[in-house]
């Protein structure tokens, strides 16, 4: 309807809940481990929120955040987060045609959008040319649509759940209970739908004839179909597990549960407690914040798929936050820097003498044991990209370093087979997938 786009305009602002204000200190060890369906296979939300700040700004940190700090901010708090700077762009180029700072290393949502919309006429013929004929300005900006499209994915996943900032004529808001956001809103949709009808009958499409209460109808209206618009295929947060018979192990987003009334009641109660959980958030209520989230913890565990393994989660968990492959290189190096040294030298302590093969058989031992959590984390083999058979061939590398040393009973195999292991671990990063 015309009148929407003229009201588009009046309401832009209040298309984003809003500010929750300052931030207290939360504890997310439980909101870090809550389980979430992501690219076909069950993971923490901490790995979620890493492989989505990688994807958007290349960095493990935002600020003062770490990555699950940020993702409760742009969960809970979207208008903060659509102004804190997360998009990178490597193109200077680029970032001269969308009229950004260059002395900036990042740019914010608020930023990048308008500047994407400026550009749009000359993006859209590229997302029907093929990859191999785009140049690699083309494919920045490109992967800039894709990760705004993907972040405003992420804004809107809890949008149903916040407050928003939005006034109702007392008849409406006697329907209301407690804090009006989208769900309350649905309360009144009929009543809204009619009386607009009414209005535009009454009085046409012009929002300057309107009285002050017609026009709050108006905007609460045009609010209530683009939180509605914006809901449509955002599968991205699946959270919640279902339980019906025909949708049994699988995993629902907020936004599902709340337009198709898929999950169930226990569906309808997990929700219940993330709403709680946004409130916390937005309250500062750090205490509140910490019961909640381990409710929500313990309420997903009992209604997951048998698939769910928690001890699977939590060492995924670990995983990511140990870096085991930094330890790996930093005692491969240590090894060869050992070696190095007693090839010139022959101390008279045996244990000395012993210190490079000690190194590198530690160094051997976790890499099996962060290649076997590994295989644990994904349930295959080590071998199924580029990546994991670089770090499955830089552990053969090794071992055979330690195993013709002692053969030959020189350091130079060991030097070279710890070293080809550290160089290739360093580098592998480049071709690691997200995920």
């Amino acid at each position: 309807m015309r009148i929407f786009l003229i009201l588009a305009s009046i309401i832009t602002a209040l298309l984003l809940p809003q500010n929750a204000g300052a931030e207290a200190h939360f504890e997310m060890q439980y909101f870090k481990t809550l389980p979430i369906l992501h690219e076909g296979r069950e993971k923490p939300l901490s790995s979620f929120a890493d492989i989505m700040l990688r994807q958007f700004s290349g960095q493990e940190k935002l600020q003062n955040m770490d990555a699950s700090q940020w993702l409760t901010l742009t969960l809970f708090d979207p208008q903060s987060a659509a102004e804190l700077p997360v998009f990178t762009v490597s193109d200077e180029t680029l970032i001269t045609k969308l009229k950004l700072d260059k002395t900036q290393n990042l740019y914010s949502y608020a930023q990048i959008q308008p500047a994407l919309k400026a550009m749009r006429d000359e993006a859209l013929p590229l997302f029907s040319k093929e990859e191999t004929a785009l140049t690699g300005q083309e494919k920045t900006l490109l992967r800039l649509y894709e990760n705004t499209a993907l972040f405003t994915a992420l804004l809107r996943s809890f949008t149903a759940l916040l407050p928003l900032d939005l006034s109702l004529p007392p008849a409406y808001q006697d329907q209301i209970d407690g804090a009006l956001n989208f769900t309350e809103l649905l309360k009144v949709e009929k009543q809204l739908e009619q009386d607009l009808t009414g209005i535009i009958t009454r009085k046409g499409r012009d929002p300057s004839k309107y009285t002050p209460r017609e026009l709050t109808i108006a905007k609460a209206s045009f609010h209530l179909q683009t939180l509605r618009a914006g809901a449509q295929d955002n599968e991205l947060l699946r959270i919640i597990p279902v339980q019906w018979e025909d949708s049994k192990d699988q995993w629902a987003t907020p936004w599902t549960i709340m337009l198709q009334g898929q999950g169930g009641p226990g569906a309808a109660f997990l929700l219940s407690q993330w709403t709680d959980l946004a409130g916390a958030y937005r309250q500062n209520d750090a205490r509140r914040w910490k019961t909640i989230s381990e409710d929500i913890l313990e309420e997903t565990l009992l209604q997951s798929p048998q698939s769910l393994n928690i001890k699977r989660l939590k060492i995924e968990q670990l995983y990511r936050t140990v870096h085991p492959y930094t330890l790996i290189i930093t005692l491969y190096g240590l090894s060869i820097f050992a070696a190095t040294f007693l090839l010139f030298k022959q101390p008279t302590a045996r244990l000395l003498r012993l210190a490079p093969t000690l190194l590198a058989l530690t160094g051997i031992v976790l890499h099996i044991v962060t290649l076997t959590a590994r295989i644990y984390i994904l349930q295959r083999p080590p071998v199924g990209t580029l990546y994991e058979s670089i770090l499955f061939v830089t552990l053969i590398c090794a071992a055979l370093g330690i195993l013709l040393q002692r053969a030959r009973t020189s350091f130079i195999p060991l030097i070279t087979g710890t070293g080809t292991a550290a160089a290739l671990l360093i580098c592998a990063p480049v071709f690691k997938p997200d995920g």
